[in-house]
């Protein structure tokens, strides 16, 4: 079960990008059973935290911290074009040399090679298949802007011996991948049809919470290319989320005035 905290986090990635009055917060908390105190509790420790911040007194929106995580995941919905053709050729990100001392700063980087889909496949040195828009220059800018140190090396790397080659295409499973494809499809259309027959608040509780798992999968993943992966089922779970995060979108917007963006958030910036 999510903490209440990521929960909040989520409402505020959901609401459009402006200063959010406490009292439409306490709304929306409602509906996912956290009370007003439990709110006010909440939102003082995620400010502590710099995730969160007030413009004025009464009024929260997402932190530098957090924001910088919501401007990757707010572009969920055209993921997919993002992939290329695969020629072979890897990415790489050398961090042997950035050391391990600060954390706020290793917890960045860690997030920023989490979000885009890197592995480890020796010590200091994350690797990912050379498939997305943008190639090394592109995946470089976006992990300096997700807080990864411009220091670290990213480059491109070719020609692997066969046994490093091997290793490399281990470090994600793809069957593992597919089977997850299929899956949150299905609970996507199932739960669909179940929401249908609640009552409004019930069922906009409910899409946040089923679509926010969904979307969380969904920005983690490594977007791997073909034969890794089997990009068909990918495409059609991606598709089933976009029906149902406008299905679960319609529900909040009966409820809530001004309606939130999306029934799943712009981010599940809290844990990511």
């Amino acid at each position: 079960m999510r903490s209440s905290r990521r929960l909040i986090v989520e409402l505020l990635s959901a609401i459009p990008m402006r200063a959010t009055p406490v009292q439409e917060l306490i709304r929306a908390a409602a509906i996912l059973d956290i009370s007003a105190n439990n709110l006010r509790v909440l939102l003082a420790r995620l400010k502590r935290d710099g995730l969160i911040e007030t413009t004025r007194r009464g009024h929260y929106r997402l932190g530098p911290e957090a924001r910088a995580v919501q401007q990757q995941v707010g572009t969920w919905r055209e993921v997919e074009d993002q992939i290329r053709p695969w020629s072979g050729d890897w990415v790489a990100v050398h961090t042997g040399a950035l050391g391990r001392s600060d954390r706020r700063a290793t917890r960045a980087r860690d997030r920023a090679l989490r979000l885009l889909g890197f592995r480890q496949l020796r010590n200091g040195l994350h690797v990912r298949p050379d498939n997305l828009l943008g190639s090394v220059s592109g995946i470089r800018d976006r992990l300096n802007k997700l807080g990864m140190e411009r220091q670290a090396l990213v480059c491109r790397l070719s020609c692997l011996d066969p046994t490093t080659e091997s290793q490399a295409l281990a470090l994600w499973d793809g069957d593992r991948l597919n089977a997850s494809y299929a899956d949150m499809r299905s609970m996507l259309v199932a739960a669909a049809q179940r929401i249908a027959k609640l009552s409004s608040e019930s069922a906009a509780r409910e899409a946040f919470l089923i679509g926010s798992e969904a979307l969380r999968q969904i920005v983690l993943d490594p977007l791997l290319p073909e034969p890794i992966v089997d990009g068909a089922r990918r495409a059609r779970f991606f598709a089933e989320m976009r029906k149902f995060d406008a299905l679960g979108r319609s529900y909040w917007e009966s409820i809530m005035r001004p309606p939130l963006r999306t029934v799943s958030s712009q981010k599940e910036v809290a844990n990511v």
